[in-house]
């Protein structure tokens, strides 16, 4: 899944999750994606593959 890998390369760089809105990786806008998953995740409209990949990588939630 390459918006994982995407999120996965950004916390490896930065050392954390905290993805700002508009950041981007390359052309991929990461930090629109960070907030759809995140609005995913409030309406548990996610599949479980992602959300354990996800949470592997110490994915933040809630941002508040």
């Amino acid at each position: 899944m390459p918006s994982i890998a995407a999120f996965s390369q950004f916390v490896e760089r930065y050392g954390h999750a905290r993805v700002k809105a508009n950041h981007k990786e390359a052309e991929f806008n990461l930090g629109q994606w960070v907030h759809v998953q995140r609005r995913r995740y409030r309406a548990s409209k996610r599949s479980g593959e992602s959300f354990e990949a996800l949470d592997d990588l110490n994915f933040v939630w809630a941002v508040r």
